[in-house]
């Protein structure tokens, strides 16, 4: 028999939201405050951040959004994320740790090339760029005016979502010279801080260290981050996920590796396999030392 489930209070349930609520507000403090040691913050060209893009609509984004006055917040002049220790209820040590951990982190994206790649690209931007970004930026703020995403789709989430990307992707494809380069480079600095303070910080809370998976059938397939294909056995179907971080059973990979896609084939003998497309997370090698390496395997 199925045991009984508890009935949960609605206190309890408000209370959990309220946790949760609040755990989301450190967590965007944090994002927010790593964004602003981009080089030039808050002083961002990129069309990416034009009102109703993928990164700061208010409508429903797979991307974790840039707020609204995210930028005018000063806090570049801050040397921690703001009101994390109020909102996880913490004080003391456990703060100060908390803040020294935040500039450890920055300290190491500042040290990354996807930032030095940014902060060339700003500098090399010159008055031909710029007015081409300017141009970009006004033509995408129409495009994405709400009475031009509801003239495409007045209801539907994920139509609407698609017009944003779209209209995004087209953009910063129209850029040239500086200024594309300029665009190209944000996009990556930004998809680096979501990846790594965001996606496998939020994998590691859950999961802990990462397992090891007995991969075969594999190959590289290059690109910035190198991507990498490769099979393991059907028995891991429950145990791994789009999002996971895992290390390979492989001399090839010695960093740990981010699941981007999986799917299922079967043989003609009737062996199932799971298919899996990866990226490899540069340098992770050295971020786990031998013996946490060894326990996760």
């Amino acid at each position: 028999m199925t045991p009984e489930r508890k009935a949960v209070s609605k206190y309890e349930l408000n209370q959990w939201l309220s946790a949760a609520q609040r755990l989301e507000r450190a967590h965007r403090s944090t994002i927010a405050w790593l964004r602003s040691r981009l080089p030039d913050y808050p002083l961002i060209r990129s069309p990416h951040l034009v009102p109703g893009t993928p990164l700061t609509t208010l409508e429903w984004s797979s991307l974790l959004i840039w707020m609204p006055d995210e930028r005018r917040r000063g806090l570049q002049f801050q040397t921690s994320p703001p009101e994390v220790d109020s909102n996880l209820d913490v004080q003391g040590l456990l703060a100060r740790d908390l803040a020294e951990s935040a500039r450890a982190v920055a300290s190491a994206l500042e040290r990354t090339d996807e930032w030095a790649i940014f902060r060339e690209a700003a500098k090399a931007l010159d008055e031909v760029g710029k007015a081409n970004l300017r141009a970009t930026r006004k033509h995408l703020t129409d495009l994405l005016a709400p009475e031009a995403v509801d003239a495409h789709e007045p209801d539907l989430m994920l139509p609407r979502d698609e017009y944003r990307t779209h209209m995004t992707s087209n953009a910063i494809n129209s850029l040239e010279g500086t200024a594309r380069s300029y665009a190209d480079a944000f996009t990556a600095a930004n998809n680096l801080i979501e990846v790594c303070a965001s996606e496998i910080f939020g994998q590691l809370a859950m999961y802990g260290n990462p397992i090891s998976l007995p991969a075969t059938q594999l190959s590289l397939h290059g690109g910035t981050p190198t991507r990498v294909s490769f099979e393991i056995p059907e028995t891991y179907v429950l145990t791994v996920d789009c999002g996971n971080v895992t290390w390979l059973h492989e001399p090839l990979v010695s960093d740990a590796v981010k699941i981007e896609s999986l799917s299922t084939r079967v043989n003609a003998t009737g062996e199932a396999r799971l298919e899996i497309e990866a990226t490899i997370l540069d340098n992770t090698g050295n971020a786990w030392n031998d013996t946490s390496h060894e326990a996760s395997t």
